[in-house]
Order: structure tokens, then C-alpha cells, then sequence
């Protein structure tokens, strides 16, 4: 199954980006998350949340994966 979820419409919050990371867990096990060119956002990490999003999804064998592009400077 592919699904695809905007969850950075003009900005997010971590309960946001908490729920996307465990959306429709027991159809999806690869989550892919990506950044381009246009997005300004500094990516200091996850918070408390996202973190326990993440492990909850780890725990039941799901897969993550980030790509962030940088501007070329």
C-alpha cells in the first residue's frame, strides 16, 4: 500500500508530524519523510513525541526514512 500525507502545509506542529509517523500503522511499514530545496525549516530534531511516535512504530517493525535536501550555497 502507498499513501501519501502533507503534513507541512504552511507549517506543523509535533502532534502533527506524531500522527502522520503512525498513521494507518497496521496497513503502512515504510514511512518516507523528505525536505527540498524550498524548505527553509531548521530540523533540530525530534521532540518527546515525535521520538515516542518513532519507537512505537520501531517496536512494531516499521521502517523510517528521512531525506533532507540542502540548498547549494
Amino acid at each position: 500500500m502507498f499513501e501519501g500525507i502533507k503534513n507541512n502545509n504552511g507549517g506543523t506542529t509535533s502532534d502533527i508530524e506524531a500522527m502522520s509517523l503512525t498513521h494507518r500503522m497496521n496497513e503502512i511499514e515504510i514511512y518516507s519523510n523528505s525536505w527540498g530545496e524550498s524548505d527553509d525549516t531548521d530540523f533540530g530534531g525530534p521532540d518527546t513525541i515525535v521520538q515516542r511516535a518513532i519507537l512505537r512504530g520501531i517496536s512494531n517493525v516499521r521502517i523510517y526514512i528521512y531525506y533532507v535536501r540542502k540548498k547549494s550555497s
